[in-house]
């Protein structure tokens, strides 16, 4: 296992050995950057081979996320967190914000499981120019807890709809990594969990194996599409594991998707740039 950035690891432990508490009504931080991570999005380019791709927009957001997660003003412990759906749009060409100045405003609310106990954990996300105050990038995650974070009868209760997982289903391609690979897309996103690194740290975790990335199977999913995209939706259904073949493809009903075996995994939604960028809401 590569050696871990303690300046990384730190305010994770920290934030795992402070007591917990409810949501607050809202959540909310800010980050600045002084332009587009155009080197960093090349190192994704050479590991992932997804040119100019959206999945690599994911990667600033998700920094920006895991900061805000870590401030002592975010009540819920991170531990045992499942990341369950990922929206992603862009509204420009990313390539022409190299010297750009930037902003990503994120902020938390949490709303109690229609069914079931627990709750979910949604963070919207946006990414502005500050030359020119027009956005970016836009993302929403969902988490899923099984501890209750969110305030009394403050929020409405969410609902989280799964696709047929027994639908007609045509691969494109098949793949299987490594944990070596893991580790080397961990390197890159700069997204240190134990739950991706290796099997006796994610046993730590209530995981029989170490689990592959999310962001890393969308980044393959993309390149497999072969297209540029606009929009992504995605849902992370089951976890996909190392060192097992899993199939890239198309669902009957147009859905992208991965199945690891008789499993569905991830399903997604890609809307193509082909045509128009996606127009802000």
């Amino acid at each position: 296992m590569p050696a871990l950035p303690f300046n990384s690891l730190w305010p994770l432990l920290r934030n795992l050995c402070r007591p917990a508490r409810a949501m607050l009504p809202e959540h909310a931080a800010s980050m600045a950057l002084a332009e587009w991570p155009q080197a960093w999005q090349q190192q994704h380019q050479d590991f992932t081979g997804v040119k100019s791709g959206l999945s690599f927009g994911y990667l600033p957001l998700q920094s920006a996320q895991l900061a805000s997660m870590l401030q002592p003003a975010f009540g819920p412990s991170i531990v045992g967190l499942v990341h369950v759906s990922q929206h992603l749009q862009r509204f420009c060409d990313i390539t022409q914000l190299s010297t750009t100045p930037l902003r990503i405003d994120t902020s938390w609310q949490a709303a109690p499981r229609a069914s079931g106990r627990g709750c979910f954990l949604d963070c919207q996300q946006r990414m502005y120019n500050q030359t020119t105050g027009a956005i970016v990038l836009a993302g929403h995650s969902r988490y899923l807890s099984k501890l209750n974070w969110h305030t009394p009868n403050l929020n409405t209760a969410a609902t989280l709809t799964k696709p047929d997982s027994t639908e007609a289903f045509v691969v494109h391609e098949t793949h299987s990594l490594d944990l070596q690979q893991g580790r080397q897309y961990a390197r890159l996103s700069g997204d240190w969990n134990p739950i991706h690194l290796g099997h006796w740290p994610a046993r730590l975790f209530g995981l029989p194996t170490a689990i592959i990335h999310g962001a890393y199977l969308v980044s393959l999913l993309e390149r497999t599409s072969a297209q540029p995209l606009a929009q992504l939706d995605v849902q992370f259904l089951k976890p996909v594991r190392y060192q097992q073949p899993f199939q890239l493809g198309v669902s009957s009903s147009g859905l992208w998707q991965i199945r690891q075996g008789d499993v569905l995994c991830l399903s997604a939604t890609l809307q193509p740039a082909s045509s128009a960028l996606a127009q802000a809401d």
